[in-house]
Order: C-alpha cells, then structure tokens, then sequence
C-alpha cells in the first residue's frame, strides 16, 4: 500500500497567478438524463486494462475515457476545457499550479470526488504503473519512481475541491498533459479492493461498469445518470450503454457489414470499399468513415557524435536519400502519410516549418556521401512490426545512390537496451505525442541528455543544441499558447537544419461508425465523445 502524505508549505497569500484566462466552466445539466436509448456496439481489441495506470494501448485508453474524468479534456483540434476541474491557475509561470475540482462531482458509487483522490490514483501511477511519465515534472517523481520515497510530494490537497502541484521546472503545458485518460482519480475503495477494482473499476465518468470485465469477450458499461461534467444530451436517443467487443479487425468490419457492429476500425485492404459504401465523415464525427492523422512521427535516428554521421551533411544526404512517396506506397492500406517535419500535422501550430530534407533529391545525395566518403553503413530495428519491409525499401533507395545499407534486426527488449546504451550508430524509432502540444513532439526528441537524465525521452541519438534547450525552456514558461507555438517552430526549424533526426512518414486511423449514430466524434488521442452521440435508428439487434 503507497503512504499517502501532504506537503506542509503554504502558498503566500500576497502571490498572483500568472496572466493566463481562467476557463469557463461549461453548463451542467441538472436533470437526470431518460432511461431510454440503446447500445452502441464497438469492435476494439483486447485492451491492457481498464483502469488509469495502465491505459496506454489504444483500447485502455478509449475505455478508461469513459468511465474516468481526468482533471482536463482535450477536443479533436487540441482544445483544453475544463472536466473533474472547472478552473486552473498558474504560478511562478508555470512551476505551480491550483485547480478547483467540480461541486458535487460523484464516482459511480455515490462517494464524492475528492482532491485527494488524484493525489492517490497518481502516486500509484507513478509507483505502480505504466504512465508515470505524464508526471515527470512533478516534484518527487525520481524518488518515488527510484523507491526512495513513498509520495510525490509536490502535490498537496488543502481542502476537497483545491489540487496544488508543484513542478520541478515550469511547464505552461501542465493542463494540457492532465487532460490524459491514464491521470483520472481513484476513489478509496480503489485501496481496499484492488483486486476487484482492475476488472470492475469505479471511475467518475460519464460511463459506469454495468458487470466486470468478461476477458476476451467484451466490456460493458452504461450511462451514468448523475455524471456532473459539462452539457449532457437530454435526448431520448442518447446512447444508454457500450459494448465494447473484444474482436480483430476482419471480424469487427464484417460484423459492421452486417449490422451487428456499430463503430469498428477499418482492416487492411478495405478502406476504398468502406469509402464508397460508407461515405467519409466529416472532421472526424460519424456516421461514415472516419479517416484522420494521428499525433505519431515514424523516424530514423543517428547517433551525432559517431562517424559518419557526426556530419550534418551526411544526415541530410540520408533524409533526401529516401523517397518517403515510395515508401508510403508500399503500404498496402496507405495508412500513412509522408513526413513533411518533426510534428505530425494532427498537431496544434503544425506545419509552420518546412522540411527542405524531406523532399527525394538522390542526386544531391549521392553528390554529398561521395564528398564524406561514405559507401557502407548500417541500419538496426527491432524485431516486427513491419520495420524489416521499411528498412529493405531505404536499402533500395540508399544503393541508389552509392551506399551499401547492412541490415540488422534485435529482439525488442534486446534492441531498447542498445539504445540506451548508445551502441546503435543508425536506428528506427517512432514517438507519439502524448498531449495536443508540438511540444510533446520535439522535446522528448530533441532536449539534451540521455533520455533517463532528460526525462524519459527518447533522445537515444546525443543531440544537443544549447539553442534548442533554451527555447524549450522558455515555450516551457510562456502563458500564450500562440507564443509557445511560434517558438516550437523555431525549435523544430533548428532541428530540421541541424538534422537531428530524419522523419519518415506520420500515421492515419481508419474507423468506420455506422448510420445510426450520429454526433460521435474521434479525436487524434485515442478517445472519443459517445456521451454527446445519439442513435438514430436501432434495428433491435441483441447486443
């Protein structure tokens, strides 16, 4: 059991927040929604689990979205509004924080939701869990993750409805991080019955478990009728219960075709069939085929402080080596899209650097390699996954121009600890953005020091700019977003100059939601709006 104690410093009653609007908080509903409405059906994978701490696949964090309120919500185009929280502000620019949780917020078992309790579910996190690295920032997190201490002691529950947190070095961004499914409260029984809490979690929702977990089959959950966040449908139509199936892909889309299924992701192969038969939804709200970016950078690393690639000619040589149309072509599906920068366009502020380097120009590089010298070199990536069909089409595009590309493939937990050890001279890795900043893009990437020491990143190649570290830190402190995204340009144009990685390709996520639902909205980070969707038409198929 994790001992839970309160920071005994007080904040100075003379202090001011730092000048940063304040959200509104959004109306809530007072009625209790209608019993009436019907199942929404949805073909999801096998998830890791079902409670904050471990919602890290696809289908942990779409299920841990709907039965838990984290302190924010992000929108699908990056927005940060208010959710358990109704009002945040900042102090010191950005190194501490206060949010006031929402009155008579309830978990789905009547227990009130307290300050506290995020105080709990995120010291578990980050001594238990698989997403502590959300709170890196927060004073204690090393120690606590190193068993050194028992709490993360920069946070502090003055009274039910107040959350303090101190950080460790500012960060503006901190509301925008909270706003992940895996940093939503736990209620006290969560310690008591910690067994019973991972297959039938109590969260504080818009959804409650109608039964525990059926593994490998399905999980349940309904409407939660006292849920008190933001506008609620008041509509009879409003979908009254999910039946997230545990099915693959091929099963899910014929279950679609057939009526059975009413939300499932597009399988290899299908997707010009799901298009015309379909249509396209609209920014990502069905019915129809919901074809978006996702936040994730697919992308090859070098090593800059080893031969050859301690040239920043040779790094550009190797990114305009790469015919990243051809290589987007070969996937059968063409779920992914060609790297224009460091930041995927899904991204708030994307697209405001251009990468020269991305564009094919074999020629200037075969001019460039020949200048260095270089004629063999070699290329290592994990084990599946697809990275050897990647790896054999940038073999072909480097003999080109001249270069022999060994190959080497590891066995993933072999392959990780090369890379941590800095034993790979050139190497494949991809990154996804955690939360609706460029910023959760480029500083993993790009600050520096070994990931450890940097923070959990994944700067596995050496880089390391003075220039780029000191932009961090001041988009860090920054309260205008516009500013903080003007200079994480400025931070990705020095790192596309100094090619401190070369960007490959970004990926899409292919869904298709059927006709009778409407208003349902999927959004690049994994979650979803079916407490704002209705059904429109129910064929009274069983559930």
């Amino acid at each position: 059991m994790v001992l839970l104690l309160l920071a005994a410093a007080c904040d100075p009653p003379a202090e001011q927040p730092d000048a940063t609007p304040s959200p509104s908080t959004p109306s809530a509903g007072a009625s209790q929604a209608q019993p009436e409405g019907a199942t929404l059906r949805w073909a999801v994978r096998e998830p890791a689990g079902i409670v904050p701490s471990v919602a890290v696949d696809s289908t942990a964090l779409l299920v841990v979205d709907t039965l838990f309120d984290s302190l924010t919500d992000v929108t699908a185009d990056g927005t940060i509004r208010p959710s358990a929280a109704v009002d945040w502000e900042s102090f010191e620019r950005g190194r501490r924080w206060r949010f006031t949780l929402r009155a008579g917020a309830r978990y789905h078992d009547g227990t009130p939701v307290r300050a506290e309790d995020f105080i709990t579910a995120w010291t578990m996190t980050v001594d238990q869990g698989r997403t502590g690295a959300h709170l890196q920032d927060v004073v204690g997190y090393r120690a606590l993750r190193a068993g050194r201490a028992d709490r993360l002691v920069g946070l502090r529950a003055p009274d039910e409805r107040t959350l303090e947190v101190r950080l460790h070095r500012p960060n503006m961004e901190l509301p925008a991080i909270l706003a992940h499914p895996s940093l939503g409260p736990v209620p006290r029984s969560a310690l008591d019955n910690a067994g019973t809490f991972t297959d039938h979690p109590i969260g504080n929702g818009p959804y409650l478990m109608a039964e525990p977990w059926a593994y490998g089959q399905f999980i349940r959950v309904t409407r939660f009728d006292s849920w008190r966040n933001g506008l609620r449908a008041r509509s009879r139509e409003r979908v009254r219960e999910i039946v997230f199936r545990t099915v693959d892909a091929d099963a899910g889309y014929v279950g679609f075709q057939q009526g059975r299924i009413d939300v499932t992701p597009v399988p290899a192969g299908a997707l010009e069939q799901a298009r015309r038969t379909y249509g396209e939804a609209i920014d990502g709200r069905g019915p129809g085929v919901v074809d978006a970016r996702e936040p994730s950078l697919y992308f090859l690393g070098v090593r800059v402080d080893r031969q050859p690639w301690d040239d920043p000619e040779v790094r550009r040589a190797l990114s305009r080596a790469i015919d990243r149309a051809a290589l987007v072509a070969s996937d059968s599906d063409r779920q992914l899209d060609p790297a224009r920068g460091l930041v995927p366009l899904s991204l708030p502020g994307a697209g405001r650097t251009s990468c020269d380097t991305c564009l094919y120009l074999p020629s200037l590089a075969e001019s460039a390699f020949a200048a260095a010298g270089v004629t063999d070199i070699t290329l290592t990536f994990d084990e599946g996954g697809g990275h050897e069909q990647i790896a054999q089409q940038i073999r072909r595009d480097l003999a080109e121009v001249g270069v022999r590309v060994e190959l080497r493939s590891l066995p993933f937990e072999e392959y990780l600890t090369a890379l941590e050890e800095g034993e790979l001279g050139l190497y494949r890795f991809g990154w996804h953005a955690q939360y609706a900043s460029a910023g959760a893009m480029l500083e993993p990437l790009l600050r520096s020091g070994a990931p450890r020491e940097a923070g959990d990143g994944a700067n596995y190649g050496g880089y390391s700019s003075e220039e780029v570290d000191e932009l961090i830190d001041e988009a860090r402190t920054t309260v205008s977003a516009d500013d903080r995204i003007g200079l994480w340009a400025e931070v990705e144009r020095i790192a596309l100059r100094d090619q401190a990685v070369i960007p490959l390709f970004t990926y899409r996520q292919r869904t298709a939601i059927s006709e009778r639902i409407e208003n349902l909205t999927l959004t690049p980070w994994g979650t979803a709006t079916p407490e704002q969707a209705r059904v429109v038409a129910d064929p009274n198929i069983e559930s």
